[in-house]
Formats: C-alpha cells, sequence, structure tokens
C-alpha cells in the first residue's frame, strides 16, 4: 500500500492528514477507534496488532493543544488520518 502525508498552515493552524490505500475502516468504527483499548479490523484480516492506545493518546496530546483529531474513511477505499492545532503568535 501507499501512504501520503500532507502539512499545511491555514487560518492560523498547523494541519497534517495521513491518507492510505489500504482497507478502510467502516463509518460506524469511526469514533470507535479513538476508544482506549479498542481496535477495529475485518474477519478476513483478523485482529490488528497494537494495544489499541495509539489514536487515543494523539487525541489526548492534540487536545491539549486546543486542536482537534478526525478520519475520513470507507471500506475499501483506504483512510485519511487528519489534525489540526493552532499555531503560537
Amino acid at each position: 500500500g501507499k501512504v501520503w502525508i500532507k502539512a499545511i498552515i491555514e487560518e492560523g493552524n498547523l494541519n497534517v492528514s495521513v491518507r492510505d490505500n489500504g482497507l478502510g475502516i467502516a463509518p460506524c468504527d469511526h469514533q470507535r477507534v479513538f476508544d482506549r483499548f479498542q481496535q477495529v479490523g475485518s474477519q478476513m484480516k483478523g485482529k490488528p496488532k497494537g494495544t489499541g492506545l495509539g489514536l487515543p493518546i494523539c487525541m489526548e496530546i492534540i487536545h491539549h493543544f486546543d486542536g482537534e483529531l478526525w478520519v475520513d474513511s470507507q471500506l475499501n477505499k483506504g483512510a485519511t488520518f487528519a489534525f489540526k492545532i493552532p499555531i503560537a503568535s
């Protein structure tokens, strides 16, 4: 698969997105990926590796800096995780 990373400064924020062309995440699981110890995956591929803490920790760090983190994804169409944080003046 491929991964694309984009970072821009816009309207006083640092906007970063990471996109892939992998299996994607079902819309019903979008919020769940940010819950501690939760993992989502397909029955065909089995349970993903990891602890289920990476995204929740990212969310806490980004919220600490008054930012936002979100996912945009559809099954079989990859996923984009993005965040924005205000830039100190």
